[in-house]
């Protein structure tokens, strides 16, 4: 069986790695860094400040093969910023060439609104290896998580690639009216799982 092992620092350069592996084709990713020659370089740069944001804080998973991971938070937590990092913002603005960078703020700041109003686990990424994918991976890893908090109420997240949509639909979630970035063809999806087991 796949057995799933908490994220530690140490991990920043397996799980960043990892993430922009998965995250590269992903049409948002496309459309934030649409120069093909150095896409793969520029996820990674992308989300390396975010990767150790979410070890930094324990809030991951890894399969301990090494070829999916899941990060995840509280609503109400903040991402921690981590010594040697570029913050997020910082790290927008060396990505980003200055003349886009309104527009990719906008489109970024779209997806708040899409939140719930209620306390929620927000799951930032669920990534499978491409070579690995269809091997219930991420599927292992959400069973994972539901073990760490049996008693939540509601498990959220967004999604930026259609590709991904029936395995979140065969995980439980359901999709809310997604919404088209704004400046971008990239169309954010919404997904919630609500744990009706869960106590008033």
């Amino acid at each position: 069986m796949i057995q799933v092992r908490p994220v530690t620092p140490a991990d920043l350069y397996e799980v960043t790695a990892l993430v922009a592996d998965a995250f590269e084709p992903d049409p948002l990713m496309v459309w934030l860094l649409p120069n093909p020659a150095t896409r793969r370089e520029d996820t990674a740069r992308w989300w390396g400040a975010i990767v150790a944001g979410y070890l930094a804080a324990g809030r991951g998973l890894v399969t301990d093969d090494g070829h999916a991971c899941l990060l995840w938070r509280n609503s109400a937590e903040p991402l921690p910023e981590v010594s040697g990092q570029p913050t997020v913002r910082e790290m927008i603005g060396q990505l980003v060439p200055s003349e886009r960078l309104p527009e990719v703020m906008r489109a970024l700041a779209a997806f708040a609104p899409l939140r719930p109003e209620q306390p929620y686990l927000y799951v930032h990424v669920v990534a499978t290896r491409p070579s690995h994918q269809g091997q219930r991976l991420g599927s292992r890893l959400l069973e994972a998580l539901d073990a760490t908090d049996p008693g939540r109420q509601v498990t959220y997240l967004e999604s930026t690639n259609p590709r991904n949509h029936p395995f979140y639909a065969r995980n439980g979630f359901k999709a809310d009216p997604g919404i088209t970035l704004p400046g971008s063809a990239v169309v954010a999806t919404p997904f919630t799982r609500r744990h009706t087991d869960a106590p008033d």
